[in-house]
């Protein structure tokens, strides 16, 4: 299946893209096509803490709204990564 990414602000430094498309297995997780986003460009200590739980400060939205790490993903999904909010 296929899954697309947007990336913010320095997600999408790291990355060097502000947009891709994952090819995932069916029945994958947000976990598992964050896990890959970690193979591919080396952002899991941006991404997860020590005990492999997202940081606190990162925001991930499956089709706009926010959802656990477990839930299963569906062709076409898209997810959006948001590193902290910064400004007053």
């Amino acid at each position: 299946m296929r899954v697309k990414i947007r990336l913010f602000a320095m997600f999408r430094e790291l990355v060097g893209a502000k947009e891709m498309e994952l090819h995932l297995e069916e029945g994958s997780s947000i976990f598992d096509a964050l896990s890959k986003l970690c193979e591919m460009y080396g952002i899991c200590n941006e991404l997860f803490n020590e005990h492999g739980k997202l940081r606190d400060h990162v925001r991930v939205l499956r089709n706009g709204r926010g959802e656990e790490l477990r839930s299963m993903l569906k062709d076409g999904d898209e997810i959006a990564i948001f590193p902290p909010a910064v400004g007053g």
